[in-house]
């Protein structure tokens, strides 16, 4: 669940200072990155990365 945050609160937490970060799939980079881009990069498509 993402909790709808007003500008405020969203401050209160300690923005700009604050990260997001998720997890996503590394198949989620390989079906948008050009393979010129990940070249030299070892990724499971089934590996959770952090964005």
């Amino acid at each position: 669940m993402t909790p709808n945050l007003t500008t405020e609160a969203f401050a209160a937490l300690g923005a700009p200072d604050l990260v997001y970060v998720r997890p996503i799939r590394a198949s989620e980079i390989i079906a948008n990155t050009p393979a010129s881009q990940i070249q030299g990069f070892q990724l499971d498509p089934d590996q959770v990365l952090y964005a």
